[in-house]
């Protein structure tokens, strides 16, 4: 970043990841499976982190980055929902 900060660390992020993975086994995913999804989700939030970093003195490209970054999600999401996860049963989404 640009004030030599070296690492970024959002405490309540870690901990919401923790217990998205408990509510997703809760739910039925397995261990495994509940882990993968958290792991693509902040990956995720990283990359929208970093392209954000990158246009932050550019309030529509930043705005721009927010929109494209919640459009991914909501497809990530919409693919986890339709397609089953290796050895479970598929899932419904509601309607909303």
């Amino acid at each position: 970043m640009d004030l030599d900060v070296r690492y970024t660390i959002r405490e309540t992020l870690v901990s919401s990841l923790e217990m998205s993975e408990k509510v997703l086994e809760t739910l039925g995913l397995s261990k495994s499976n509940a882990v993968e999804t958290v792991r693509r989700f902040r990956a995720h939030d990283e990359a929208t982190m970093a392209k954000q970093q990158a246009v932050k003195d550019d309030e529509n490209k930043f705005l721009q980055t927010t929109r494209e970054s919640a459009e991914q999600l909501l497809h990530l999401f919409e693919t986890d929902a339709a397609e089953p996860l290796e050895g479970e049963p598929k899932r419904r989404v509601a309607n909303s």
